[in-house]
């Protein structure tokens, strides 16, 4: 028996709660966005960390019309799933956030949170294991191929110009812009995170990517020289105050000698 959200021992009559299961795989209607929920992580209620991972599907990645999959083919239609891995390749966005974020509501009536901020990525996914619930699938997409700081690494090394001859070790190395790979089945069974090289280049030489890290570097640009402007303003302001006190400080001088230049006065 079911009340209220607890179940009913029917030895003692008294109410137990439902023990939830450790990972929930939430499907929207229309099936372009997901939410995977770990309930075996628990956030603090501080700190906010993220307990869900939220993934909208948008179109298939194109190049000149055509899509191309995770083996790096272009394809004229929708290549089909394979034992090899052959996955198309979609644009979606990403957000990681819990169920105590705070949803604010703008002016303009847009959201602001870290459920309606999220990221864009390009990634190879087969839909069909997700609408199954394939547990295990899904486990290894959204706990570590789509694991916050893996995202965000590869996003920072896809704005890169030539990851290969980069100095800073935060960066991979590799090509990417903003694919962050797939999850491939293993020919006996199971699943494994894969990156494809091909791809991985395609998307960093793409027009997009290229547009993305102009606009990239023109904000850190525009950033600097603002962040200088307002240095040089603090910088004047400082200088006047110095000045103005250097003033003072003559003027006490001067009257200090002044005083000190008159004889003692008797009593």
């Amino acid at each position: 028996m079911i009340f209220r959200g607890k179940k009913i021992n029917e030895k003692k009559g008294v109410p137990e709660q439902i023990k939830k299961p450790d990972y929930e795989v939430v499907i929207s209607p229309n099936g372009n966005q997901v939410e995977f929920i770990d309930n075996v992580y628990k956030p603090d209620a501080i700190s906010g960390e993220p307990n869900i991972t939220r993934i909208i599907f948008g179109q298939p990645y194109v190049e000149k019309g055509q899509r191309i999959a995770t083996d790096g083919q272009i394809y004229s239609g929708l290549p089909e799933q394979t034992n090899k891995g052959i996955q198309p390749l979609y644009h979606a966005k990403v957000s990681w956030y819990n169920k105590s974020d705070t949803i604010i509501i703008e002016k303009d009536g847009s959201e602001r949170s870290r459920r309606a901020a999220g990221v864009d990525v390009i990634l190879g996914v087969d839909i069909n294991r997700i609408n199954r619930k394939d547990m295990e699938y899904c486990k290894l997409l959204f706990l570590e191929l789509l694991e916050r700081s893996r995202v965000e690494q590869y996003r920072y090394t896809g704005l890169q110009v030539d990851p290969a001859s980069s100095t800073d070790s935060y960066c991979k190395k590799v090509k990417c812009g903003n694919y962050i790979g797939h999850v491939k089945p293993l020919k006996y069974g199971g699943y494994t995170k894969y990156f494809s090289g091909t791809v991985g280049a395609k998307v960093h030489d793409s027009p997009e990517m290229v547009t993305k890290r102009k606009e990239y570097y023109e904000i850190i640009v525009s950033t600097i020289d603002r962040e200088n402007e307002e240095d040089q303003e603090k910088i004047l302001t400082i200088q006047k105050r110095i000045a103005s006190r250097d003033e003072r400080k003559r003027k006490a001088a001067a009257t200090l000698k002044q005083i000190k230049g008159q004889p003692d006065m008797e009593i």
